[in-house]
């Protein structure tokens, strides 16, 4: 496995905490690209994960769709899904995301253990996290590519001494934006004022059934997002056509709501979450070139 890219990641990690090079304080990021397409690994992780035993995933409904807005069409970046099902490889994929993920699991292990035995270990703050999503199958997806729920739901965790409990969770929504206020009022860093959008988590470090009235915003393309609060997913497109979902009576997301007029203060109180301010679709930025 250390002649894997991600496997050289994290024997490199491993040597800087093992190593005593570190001048504290001190950042470290590791980067797992693993379980990212394309889906190779050691044989050994595909045996972990025998094709007779792989179920196709619990969240798949033939007509998923059908009351979805067409809008949603627009983010199907690739045909994936109907290629891998047209060629019988449903089950071979999955299979190829699960061992993939398995060897990932495996150098987050590698890494964490060298944490433990080091001079570091006592006073380090650990942050893991996933940048996507993933979607097998589910509303006729393959990887990502919309708003849905398996597409915006990324592992998060923490480790801060002193602060966080071992094993406790919460369900209050949380964004990747809230990484840095996070991390700098745990370090005790004054973040520059006024310039993040992200919440200090370290309020339900402390106390997982802390008030939280704070929802996730997701956006994919144009004036397309998604808000998600303790308990629902609110989408709405370019087009004005939406989509809601109560996840305490549906965690897959097979009916939606928004045509329902028993959810119109549900929809108006998700929408004061969507910004105010949109970037016209397919701009760029570039840096002013300087005259001579």
């Amino acid at each position: 496995m250390e002649d894997t890219c991600d496997g050289k990641t994290a024997k490199w990690a491993e040597g800087k905490l093992l190593g005593g090079e570190l001048e504290e304080p001190f950042f470290l990021g590791a980067g797992i690209f693993e379980p990212h397409l394309p889906n190779y690994t050691l044989q050994k992780y595909f045996d972990r994960f025998p094709l007779d035993e792989i179920k196709l995933p619990e969240g798949y409904w033939e007509n998923d769709l059908d009351d979805v807005p067409g809008a949603h069409s627009k983010m199907a970046h690739n045909p994936w899904l109907k290629k891998i099902k047209a060629g019988g490889q449903w089950k071979h994929a999955i299979q190829a995301y699960l061992a993939c993920t398995a060897m990932a699991d495996d150098l987050v292990g590698q890494i964490v253990r060298a944490l433990e035995k080091s001079k570091y270990a006592e006073n380090t703050i650990v942050v893991l996290w996933s940048d996507h999503g993933y979607q097998l199958g589910e509303k006729e997806r393959w990887t990502k590519y919309s708003l849905w729920e398996r597409a915006t739901r990324v592992n998060m965790i923490w480790v801060a001494p002193g602060v966080t409990t071992p094993g406790t969770t919460t369900a209050k929504p949380a964004n990747l934006l809230d990484i840095y206020p996070t991390l700098a009022s745990l370090a005790g860093i004054a973040p520059p004022e006024g310039q993040l959008e992200g919440n200090d988590l370290s309020v339900l470090m402390k106390d997982p059934d802390a008030a939280w009235d704070e929802a996730s915003v997701t956006t994919f393309g144009y004036k397309n997002y998604g808000v998600r609060s303790e308990r629902y997913r609110y989408i709405v497109y370019e087009d004005g056509t939406e989509e809601l979902y109560d996840h305490a009576k549906d965690k897959w997301e097979w009916q939606n709501l928004a045509d329902n007029p028993e959810y119109a203060a549900i929809k108006k109180k998700m929408r004061r979450e969507i910004p105010t301010h949109h970037e016209p679709s397919g701009v760029t930025y570039k840096v002013p070139r300087r005259k001579p």
